[in-house]
């Protein structure tokens, strides 16, 4: 009976890590030393299944090495960023990723989405951000030196919105800095309560002090 049970034992714990086995996301671990950039595209199109579609003009010679394991997603984000470096990028339409010259990128098809954040992502994408309290005309010369000069930035006035085509990772940094900006510009309005005067002085007092204020400005432009 005890080697039944122990027999029993041993094929349960057999089965377990088998499990965990299966269960384990697959990882990679990358070392290309001066290779051809088509080698490195047809790896990650291997290892994320993904359909990929290569300009003519993407060439050349790249080195990428990772010191750990990468999951799928992290792979195909530290391929991007390669891309980037030599002056390509990634857009993905359709579950179809074209691979062409970054300065190409803002006239292509890039998706448009509703949510971005900020891990890091560097695949092109299009997003729409809306103003609420700040004119997207009058913002947007504050917003043009702080996007690539390979992205595309448009304010469109009658929705007042700000219209970006980027990496995700940029427009998620964009998208904090307007809401900050679009905030700041409320308007507040704070209760003071009087302990020794009148709440008419007062007001009698502000409105002259701010009348002679006016005025005073007025005479010196």
């Amino acid at each position: 009976m005890r080697s039944f049970w122990l027999k029993v034992v041993c094929v349960w714990l057999l089965c377990v890590q088998t499990s965990m086995v299966l269960s384990a996301p697959q990882t990679w671990t990358v070392n290309f030393n001066d290779s051809e950039i088509g080698e490195v595209i047809k790896f990650v199109a291997d290892a994320t299944q993904k359909t990929i579609v290569i300009d003519p003009r993407v060439k050349g010679r790249v080195k990428v090495i990772s010191a750990t394991p990468l999951d799928r997603e992290q792979l195909y984000n530290l391929f991007l960023s390669v891309l980037q470096i030599h002056g390509f990028t990634g857009i993905e339409v359709g579950g179809i990723v074209r691979i062409v010259p970054i300065k190409e990128a803002r006239t292509s098809p890039a998706p448009i989405v509703d949510q971005v954040d900020d891990s890091g992502d560097v695949s092109l994408v299009t997003k729409v951000l809306q103003l609420k309290n700040v004119a997207a005309i009058k913002l947007l010369p504050v917003l043009r030196p702080l996007v690539a000069q390979t992205a595309h930035i448009a304010a469109y006035e009658p929705s007042n919105a700000i219209i970006i085509s980027d990496s995700m990772a940029n427009i998620a940094r964009m998208e904090k800095l307007i809401a900050r900006i679009d905030k700041a510009a409320v308007a507040t309005t704070e209760l003071v309560y009087l302990e020794n005067a009148q709440a008419e002085d007062v007001v009698s007092i502000l409105t002259k002090l701010q009348a002679s204020g006016d005025k005073g400005n007025a005479q010196a432009l």
